[in-house]
């Protein structure tokens, strides 16, 4: 379950607009809820943090897709429930930019024009690099975009173009996306 913000979400950690700084609106995941009542997992920090809200006032869609990220084996694996749409192989942080861990979610959807090397696609997160190298002028926000494979890159995880395709696909805004060491 996912539940998109219609108004800043105030929260004892820290506010939350509506749109992110691209400009799309934010859909969060829904991790618990009974009856009107959520906890959501909200883009406040390096790793997020679980807030409580009422749901009554959110538009909510349901999604089965979740991606899970392992480093230890270097795949990013697509799910769709309990089955896997697609496994991949991935480039990610180095011991110095290593990859953050935990439970994160898709922020952003952009498109990229030829040349760029994020070209075509790549996926915010809600992740945050905090040990970002000196030389980096590209800012903290973790994302799942096309590069080289192996430990390479500032925390992003790098994956082949098919597997962006099938991203492209099956990846809303606000989905779950787990990293594990």
């Amino acid at each position: 379950l996912m539940a998109r913000l219609r108004h800043t979400l105030h929260t004892r950690f820290g506010a939350v607009k509506p749109k992110t700084r691209f400009g799309q609106p934010v859909w969060v995941p829904v991790l618990r809820y009974h009856g009107a009542r959520g906890a959501l997992l909200a883009p406040l920090g390096p790793s997020g943090r679980i807030v409580h809200v009422n749901l009554r006032r959110m538009p909510l869609r349901w999604t089965r897709t979740r991606v899970v990220v392992n480093l230890a084996l270097s795949r990013i694996t697509v799910l769709r429930g309990r089955r896997p749409l697609g496994s991949f192989p991935i480039g990610q942080g180095t011991p110095e930019t290593p990859t953050p861990v935990g439970r994160f979610f898709v922020t952003d959807r952009l498109i990229f024009p030829p040349g760029s090397p994020y070209t075509p696609f790549a996926f915010g997160l809600s992740a945050r690099q905090t040990h970002l190298a000196p030389t980096w002028i590209g800012g903290d926000q973790i994302a799942i975009h096309p590069g080289p494979l192996g430990h390479v890159s500032n925390g992003c995880i790098h994956v082949p173009l098919v597997a962006i395709a099938l991203l492209r696909k099956a990846a809303p805004l606000g989905t779950l996306v787990t990293v594990r060491s």
